[in-house]
């Protein structure tokens, strides 16, 4: 209830003002359609309503819901949007805020944490997250640049929240789950200030999929930082977020020595069947928590090897040492008659 049926439409006239039922309808399909394609298509991270087993692979949604409450909610694979004071269904950041639920909930089977108030903070990242992707009238001294909920609150109907939230982890918790979570959505955005909406989302993402129902926010900083590493981000970006997290009172371990070769080079010889070899230092990625690694490699960068496959070891130092391998394919370099022979 208010049962209002569904919305159909024979022409791809989208006239609607916030008046009509259908704008809020057609407001949450747009939305959660083109932020779910914007996951999986964009970010390449596999993400789709996997709970309810009697609808699994369809989002369910309601833009008139909740008996005409000022309020909005996800569970088991749908979307309720209610109707007091502002229709909530006509702000960007609750539609995305509820999906952000229904995220944590299928990138953990089922199993998403509300400890710390952890996935309320995950839902008002991610609603902030797209808003701040969008072109934003605000700049970051202004208030409103860090509000949540821009139009459904901040107003007469209740004061919303904001990803720009003072309290640190974990003196700063009061055990009420949309007051805390505030202070995981307003770490996250700081890392996405530096990091990008891109790289933030993706391990965000692929953080929370390492989670599980009794995960606080303490450990979901550490699940978020080590998928970062997991698909090779810089050092660099790595140490951002050790930084960010450390500041809002996070506790991160050391991290181990790592490095990341490239993938199998291919390369051309030179006339005389020769190949120099260059230095790919540039390309392998030593990770640690201070990022003072030195980096070589055997054979060394200036070795002339001959045509054929050569492994390539790069080191990492840093008190201890790491090594990976990759390949470099040296092919031989034809001339016109081997061209036209072929």
């Amino acid at each position: 209830n208010p049962n209002k049926g569904l919305f159909t439409q024979a022409t791809p006239n989208f006239l609607f003002t916030r008046n009509v039922d259908g704008f809020e309808a057609a407001n949450v399909f747009y939305h959660t359609d083109t932020n779910l394609r914007y996951i999986n298509e964009t970010l390449g991270v596999n993400c789709l309503q996997n709970v309810n087993g009697t609808h699994t692979g369809i989002l369910w949604f309601d833009p008139s819901g909740e008996n005409g409450a000022d309020n909005s909610h996800y569970t088991n694979g749908e979307l309720v949007f209610g109707e007091g004071c502002v229709d909530d269904a006509e702000d960007g950041d609750v539609i995305w805020h509820e999906l952000g639920h229904g995220l944590h909930d299928w990138l953990t089977g089922g199993s998403l944490s509300q400890v710390n108030g952890l996935s309320e903070g995950s839902g008002d990242y991610w609603a902030q997250s797209n808003s701040r992707a969008l072109s934003n009238q605000w700049t970051s001294s202004d208030a409103a640049y860090h509000w949540m909920f821009n139009w459904d609150g901040h107003n007469a109907c209740w004061g919303g929240r904001t990803t720009n939230y003072a309290a640190l982890y974990p003196g700063g918790l009061v055990n009420q789950i949309h007051t805390d979570g505030q202070i995981w959505a307003t770490v996250n955005m700081k890392i996405w200030d530096v990091l990008g909406r891109i790289k933030t989302d993706t391990a965000f993402l692929e953080g929370l999929a390492l989670t599980n129902s009794s995960t606080n926010q303490q450990n979901a900083a550490i699940a978020v930082r080590q998928a970062a590493i997991d698909m090779n981000y810089s050092c660099a970006d790595i140490k951002v977020m050790t930084e960010k997290y450390t500041a809002a009172g996070y506790v991160m371990p050391a991290i181990a020595l790592r490095i990341n070769c490239p993938g199998t080079q291919t390369v051309t010889a030179d006339g005389l069947g020769n190949y120099t070899v260059p230095s790919f230092a540039s390309l392998a990625n030593a990770i640690n928590t201070n990022c003072d690694a030195v980096v070589t490699q055997s054979p060394a960068a200036g070795t002339v090897v001959t045509v054929g496959t050569h492994i390539i070891t790069m080191t990492a130092t840093s008190g201890t040492s790491v090594n990976c391998n990759f390949s470099l394919i040296v092919q031989t370099n034809l001339g016109i008659d081997d061209v036209v022979k072929n």
